[in-house]
């Protein structure tokens, strides 16, 4: 027969064995639950990834959409910015041609300023900008804006022949803004500079004219008398005499 103590030790025996099993089919519990946890959250992972595919895809497209219609909007901007600088550009040259048209005040020589817009033309497209801004202002009587052109004309011209169309015009705005004096010597560097020049017997005539208005009438008759000596066969030759006679 067994003793109490040997009857304690096989009882305890049985109770850790009992308690391993019972461990160990509840992790068998838990493994089982975490596999399938497992098993879940990789079908999420999975369900994810094609979600995320498939809106990388649509990503894609609208991109691809969206740089067709900024290519159209490019085309139409560019379409209405050519067709605007056109309209623009037309604008322009018909304002032009219409304060061209407008009569220049009684100060200015008429047919010379005609003559001088048509010769502009002829010009490099450097002196021609600056010369023709000039003679469209003068032709407004906005003489203080049109001398700082002519002589920014001018000193890009030094020499050559048209120096003396500029010069002349200088002195015509020095005139509209009573500068006697720079009017002057405009007209004086015309005649001694190109005497042979076009414009050199108008130079004179408009020389006399402000000897005139200075009460100078001996000089203007000196001046009018070299005229009609130099230049008898000069436009302005018979306007000379008659104003000769009037001094």
């Amino acid at each position: 027969m067994l003793n109490a103590l040997q009857l304690f030790r096989i009882i305890r025996r049985a109770g850790c064995s009992v308690g391993l099993l019972l461990a160990l089919s509840a992790c068998g519990e838990s493994l089982s639950r975490l596999k399938q946890d497992i098993n879940r959250l990789e079908q999420s992972i999975s369900d994810v990834r094609g979600f995320q595919a498939e809106h990388t895809a649509q990503i894609s497209e609208l991109r691809s959409e969206l740089r067709v219609v900024n290519g159209r909007l490019d085309e139409i901007q560019h379409s209405q910015t050519s067709s605007i600088g056109t309209d623009l550009s037309a604008l322009k040259q018909d304002l032009s041609s219409i304060k061209r048209r407008v009569p220049p005040p009684p100060i200015v020589p008429a047919d010379a300023l005609e003559a001088d817009e048509t010769f502009v033309s002829n010009l490099p497209p450097d002196v021609a900008k600056l010369f023709g801004d000039a003679l469209l202002e003068i032709r407004q009587a906005n003489f203080s804006t049109s001398i700082p052109m002519l002589r920014s004309a001018l000193d890009i011209s030094y020499g050559r022949d048209w120096s003396a169309n500029i010069l002349f015009w200088l002195g015509v705005s020095y005139d509209g803004t009573d500068d006697n004096r720079n009017a002057l010597a405009s007209y004086n560097e015309v005649v001694s500079r190109f005497s042979r020049h076009e414009r050199a017997p108008l130079a004179l005539l408009r020389q006399s004219a402000v000897f005139v208005r200075l009460g100078d009438v001996q000089s203007a008759k000196l001046t009018l008398r070299k005229l009609v000596a130099d230049y008898p066969k000069s436009k302005v030759v018979g306007t000379a005499k008659e104003k000769l006679k009037n001094l």
